[in-house]
């Protein structure tokens, strides 16, 4: 009950997400014809600065939340008003810093659009509480419900700004629309009522969790927002369309596939943290599963970047096609190293987590600062370059929680790599020795060597499958909770007594 309630959980996040990056990239090429790359580069700019006050805006309370009973309703009232006085300052920063940036930067449409995306902060503070709730209770249908909707809500209403000649404040109207209509979908789910109680010392153990938290949200920012901040002032804001358009294609992978795996992971890890042979396990196998199912349609559009963009947008961003080529091979690397944040939170390993950080920002600084000088094509070349060369010190600090080495990490996940690897010599054969091919009949192509690829990763892992699935039955077993249990029982005797009829609604409560 417990593995199939995990994969449940984690497919319909991964189904939601799906879903809005589908609709998303089918509105895709309507946006890339209203929009130039200029105003896609302005709210990708703008996006910074609300990004950086976003990374702060619960100060790490709500995932600490999850570790906590929610009859404790003084600490979670507690840190609920903390949090919403730390993000409405923060929505008050980026009014006072928007007209400062504008001039910094030589944009004087850019104060506008901050001062317009300056509630963000404050509705996603203010949510973190109502989202640790759904979390620890593993209500993810109801998350996924209230992604899908805002999503649904702010591709309708960046389509109708931008047909009606908005410009970038298409976009600008996406982001609002999706967070107000995520938010009182979720609200409306939650069993979360903030009591008017606020306890500094009930919360002292959420402040120390949160200032690591913190400090990794600092640090982050800045490793992922340098280079947009470095290409909009060394380049300028067309180059920054090109390649947050780039980088957004890129990270597809974690946002429709490694997000919600990370959701429903923490919540196990978290009652799995003093069993190290059983977070070890459940680390290999899920980054094997992310692996196999990530790499091969990541390395084949490195190979197709020109027909896919000639197909999906426009020739207008064929400049972009370096570019999407550099960064995709390391998309779904990305996505499965993202296993590190659930593992080392849940272990209470902050500060390891705030090492990497550190560690990959100082270097990554040091890159971009010399690449802009060379181009935007270096700058998205050294991005993977840079991202690669980290791996081997992101994997030694991410598996000591778990006792785990990097030669048996990469084990792991070698069979999806060899494959997605000769997938790619071979598409690049293919394409030299036949006459030169249509972009759809490329795009074909590639989608066919993504298909058999699927099929040799499932041929050479055929043994590998049972053993994992019997593993994380075994691991998940041991360490659900009382309830869980008896939701187990009483689906094994609903099965018995009217199979057909009760297992979909029993599934579904349990």
């Amino acid at each position: 009950m417990a593995l199939k309630k995990l994969a449940i959980s984690a497919a319909v996040l991964s189904v939601s997400r799906a879903t809005q990056a589908a609709a998303s990239f089918l509105t895709l090429p309507l946006l890339a014809r209203l929009l130039a790359p200029e105003q896609f580069g302005l709210v990708a700019l703008a996006m910074s600065f609300v990004l950086f006050t976003m990374a702060f805006a619960d100060a790490g309370m709500g995932q600490s939340l999850v570790r906590t009973p929610p009859e404790r309703r003084e600490v979670w009232s507690s840190a609920f008003w903390m949090i919403a006085a730390l993000s409405a300052s923060l929505s008050v920063l980026l009014l006072v810093v928007a007209y400062p940036a504008a001039w910094v930067f030589n944009q004087p449409d850019l104060a506008p659009v901050v001062m317009a995306l300056a509630p963000l902060p404050l509705l996603q503070g203010m949510l973190s509480p109502v989202i640790a709730d759904l979390q620890q209770r593993e209500k993810f249908p109801q998350q996924a419900l209230a992604e899908f909707s805002g999503s649904a809500f702010g591709i309708v209403m960046a389509i109708v700004v931008a047909v009606n000649g908005g410009g970038a404040w298409a976009l600008v109207g996406q982001q609002l629309a999706y967070i107000t209509v995520k938010a009182a979908v979720l609200i409306s789910f939650t069993r979360f009522r903030p009591q008017f109680v606020l306890s500094l010392k009930d919360l002292d153990a959420h402040i120390r969790f949160g200032r690591d938290t913190a400090g990794w949200s600092l640090i982050n920012f800045v490793a992922r927002q340098v280079d947009p901040l470095v290409i909009a002032k060394m380049i300028g804001a067309s180059a920054l369309g090109l390649y947050s358009m780039a980088y957004r294609l890129m990270s597809l992978p974690s946002y429709m596939f490694g997000g919600p795996i990370q959701n429903t992971l923490y919540t196990r890890m978290v009652r799995l943290r003093d069993d190290v042979p059983a977070l070890r396990s459940l680390v290999l196998i899920a980054s094997r599963a992310m692996a196999s199912f990530l790499f091969p349609p990541m390395a084949m559009l490195a190979v197709t970047a020109t027909p896919f963009i000639k197909v999906f947008l426009s020739e207008r961003w064929m400049p972009m096609a370096p570019l999407l080529a550099a960064m995709a091979p390391v998309g779904g690397l990305f996505a499965v190293l993202g296993l590190n944040g659930p593992l080392l939170m849940a272990t209470g390993r902050t500060d390891l987590r705030l090492k990497l950080s550190y560690e990959y920002t100082a270097i990554w600084i040091v890159a971009v600062l010399a690449l802009a000088t060379q181009g935007i094509t270096a700058v998205a070349i050294g991005y993977s370059v840079v991202f690669l060369a980290y791996t081997p010190r992101l994997l030694q600090l991410f598996l000591q929680p778990i006792d785990g080495g990097v030669r048996e990490y990469l084990r792991a996940i070698s069979v999806p790599t060899l494959v997605s690897a000769g997938l790619v010599l071979a598409h690049l054969a293919a394409t030299a020795v036949l006459p030169p091919l249509a972009p759809w009949v490329e795009m074909g192509l590639a989608v066919s060597e993504v298909l058999i690829g699927y099929g040799l990763i499932a041929w050479a892992l055929h043994g590998r499958l049972n053993q994992d699935i019997r593993t994380l039955r075994s691991v998940l077993r041991s360490r659900e909770t009382p309830a869980e249990a008896q939701a187990e029982a009483a689906f094994a005797t609903q099965r018995i007594v009217a199979p057909a009829a009760s297992r979909p609604l029993q599934e579904q409560e349990g």
